[in-house]
């Protein structure tokens, strides 16, 4: 890639994280292969290109080659190891301007998690045009995780800020909502949160993740 970059982008759970692109010291040496889940990123501030990918999870971005691991390989213990039929996909996604200001955290999610469509019989009453249990207004918080409580019938829905700035962010709900707290990732430590017309405003620090537990 024609890019003028000196550390590229790797996404990881919950944000993500940068590498030099470069072997100028030891340390940038060392860092022959790095971790990454569903993207890796080469941008400067006009361009860029990401590799997305659903499941291999070792990268070398060096002197503007991106490289992904494939197979490990290893000889010991286990002589034939990884020896199968491998099934994975890749997708290319090209952007203008920088990582942070691409939709590269949106592709890889539609990547990992395609669309599933299911058919259902009729049923009385009006669907809306577009619904979603719960949405968030700034493109840089995401809502990672919607499940069961563990030890209530309540829903806890997670998110976190994936480009390192605070960010002020309004949590939608599509449905009606009687209470919410914000709790810990062991969901516990409870703080009650203001809701008004299904809507739960909130600030993100720099990479924050934030577990909200909401009373239906």
């Amino acid at each position: 890639m024609d890019v003028n970059a000196v550390k590229a982008t790797f996404d990881i759970q919950f944000g993500n994280l940068e590498r030099s692109t470069h072997n100028n010291t030891l340390w940038d040496f060392a860092q022959f292969e790095v971790v990454g889940h569903k993207w890796a990123d080469l941008s400067d501030n006009s361009f860029g290109l990401a590799i997305l990918n659903d499941c291999k999870y070792g990268w070398t971005v060096k002197e503007g080659h991106i490289m992904p691991s494939l197979l490990r390989c290893a000889t010991t213990p286990n002589h034939a190891q990884d020896r199968e039929v491998h099934h994975f996909v890749y997708s290319i996604y090209p952007h203008t301007g920088t990582v942070n200001t691409s939709d590269v955290v949106k592709e890889g999610y539609s990547l990992n998690f395609p669309l599933y469509c299911s058919a259902t019989e009729p049923k009385d009453g009006k669907l809306a045009a577009c619904y979603s249990f719960v949405s968030a207004d700034a493109p840089n918080v995401i809502i990672e995780t919607d499940k069961k409580a563990e030890d209530s019938k309540d829903i806890v829905i997670r998110a976190y800020e994936t480009w390192n700035k605070k960010s002020e962010c309004v949590l939608s709900f599509g449905e009606n909502i009687k209470s919410a707290v914000e709790c810990n990732l062991m969901e516990e430590d409870e703080t009650p949160l203001e809701v008004k017309d299904g809507k739960i405003a909130m600030t993100f620090k720099p990479f924050e993740i934030k577990s909200i537990k909401v009373t239906l």
